[in-house]
């Protein structure tokens, strides 16, 4: 597999990394009935899905029942972060599942998680950083089950799961006295070496678009001292460089290669210092 290079240690003394990590101010989630029902039905056949024998059959259901209560409760509580520890718990009865060979119960489980993580990422509620790099990791690694919807499923999990941190990531301080830009022009990139060079840029909206209305194809880019906001992100898997660089509120659209994972957890890490290659 291709490696991420970070860069923090080479980097300009002005572009040094931040010290802590400020994230937007949390609000209230609204919850997709539909979707939750799905995930909670997927998690009571989860825990309720082995063979019970005739005497412990009443003692089973009760269980059963116990858990679809707190499930329920989770929901009812969501706006407490319980939301985040229902994903956790998806996630792992997910990766159990496909270790028994359950490939359909897996791949209906990370669709349910994808959803959800949807609802959080529109509603931009918050989300701690280590949420997103053990949810990150979990769906790194059901990428690579051998059944190829599973596998697939996995994938739209982790680029829902970079949406929603570029949703609630916000635009740095140092930038925030700044105009964006929102065109692109000679003004503000340079081409070095083959490779589109932006330096010092705050690039915002749907006019940041440099492949016929596909939007910001960052294939070759070096990016220095940069914010994206509101702009939609293309990536095919070829070389970049970024330094200092900041994805606000911004659709990011990969291909399924590995160093668009690479990108994508970058993305979901707020890590804004990487080179692929």
């Amino acid at each position: 597999m291709q490696q991420a290079n970070y860069l923090d240690c080479d980097a300009p003394e002005n572009l040094s990394p931040p010290n802590g990590e400020e994230m937007a101010t949390p609000t209230t989630s609204k919850v997709d009935v539909k979707g939750w029902i799905t995930l909670i039905i997927a998690l009571f056949l989860f825990t309720g899905g082995i063979v019970w024998t005739i005497g412990k059959e009443i003692n089973g259901l009760d269980k059963r029942t116990t858990k679809i209560e707190t499930a329920l409760k989770l929901l009812a509580d969501s706006q407490g972060g319980k939301t985040k520890e229902l994903i956790d718990d998806a996630l792992a009865a997910a990766q159990m599942q496909n270790e028994f060979g359950n490939e359909r119960a897996s791949s209906g489980l990370l669709h349910s998680v994808e959803q959800i993580i949807a609802e959080e990422k529109t509603a931009k509620v918050y989300a701690p950083p280590a949420f997103f790099s053990e949810a990150f990791k979990k769906l790194e690694e059901l990428k690579a089950a051998p059944n190829p919807t599973v596998s697939q499923t996995a994938r739209e999990g982790m680029i829902a799961l970079a949406n929603y941190r570029s949703a609630i990531t916000p635009v740095p301080k140092e930038f925030q006295s700044k105009t964006p830009v929102t065109t692109l022009s000679a003004d503000i990139m340079a081409v070095v070496n083959g490779r589109l060079f932006i330096r010092d840029g705050f690039l915002s909206g749907d006019a940041i678009d440099n492949s016929g209305g596909n939007g910001f194809d960052i294939d070759g880019a070096i990016l220095e001292n940069v914010v994206l906001q509101n702009v939609r992100i293309v990536y095919n898997g070829g070389p970049v460089t970024l330094r200092n660089v900041h994805f606000v509120d911004c659709d990011i659209s990969t291909t399924n290669k590995p160093q668009s994972d690479l990108l994508l957890a970058a993305i979901s890490q707020n890590q804004p210092f990487v080179s692929i290659s």
